[in-house]
């Protein structure tokens, strides 16, 4: 009788433990090092909700002057979308915002994203956007959220304190935006 248990594969169980054990403490000893190394170079993990953004200069699409992030957030919140080339739910959560956001609101939604111009150009010309876009060609704004996933919004407020931070499609995004900044309105005025 064998001492191993053999799977319906043929390969004993307990290689496949090890081998799963393994890859999650290598995995750990990553984090752990990735953690301590950015600490130590004094850069923070991740902007937290609540927090203050830092001043980006930004490179807005069809303009040729820069922009700082403070100046796009000084009218009102601003709705960071980005998003990336082929993305499906990135395209819906686009068409959701498009459809529904107007000048009207009490917040505006740029777009973010590291692709090609020519892409983002064509996107904005087939869809008659009006948002701004912000070509995020060495991805300092995507690196500065830790985004790896797309779609991802984050709404900033008017001092680029990180009021939200949303990844995936949502198709009630712009609810939840409007009511959070009407419940953070509501509060200012009680105080």
């Amino acid at each position: 009788m064998s001492a191993h248990v053999k799977t319906h594969r043929g390969t004993p169980l307990s290689e496949k433990v090890i081998f799963a054990i393994a890859l999650i403490l290598l995995t750990g000893f990553q984090l752990q090092y990735l953690s301590k190394e950015k600490k130590e170079k004094g850069e923070s993990l991740a902007i937290r909700t609540g927090e203050k953004v830092q001043d980006f200069e930004l490179s807005l699409l069809d303009t040729d002057t820069v922009t700082h992030l403070s100046q796009l957030c000084a009218e009102k919140p601003v709705l960071l979308l980005f998003m990336m080339q082929g993305c499906q739910p990135c395209e819906m959560q686009l068409n959701n915002l498009s459809r529904e956001v107007t000048a009207e609101d009490k917040f505006q939604v740029v777009l973010v994203t590291s692709d090609s111009e020519t892409w983002i150009r064509k996107e904005v010309k087939k869809r008659k956007l009006t948002f701004p876009v912000i070509l995020d060609k060495d991805r300092a704004l995507t690196n500065t959220f830790r985004v790896h996933a797309y779609p991802t919004t984050v709404l900033l407020g008017q001092d680029r304190t990180m009021l939200s931070f949303r990844i995936g499609y949502d198709p009630s995004l712009i609810f939840v935006v409007k009511m959070g900044l009407e419940d953070k309105e509501l509060r200012r005025d009680s105080d």
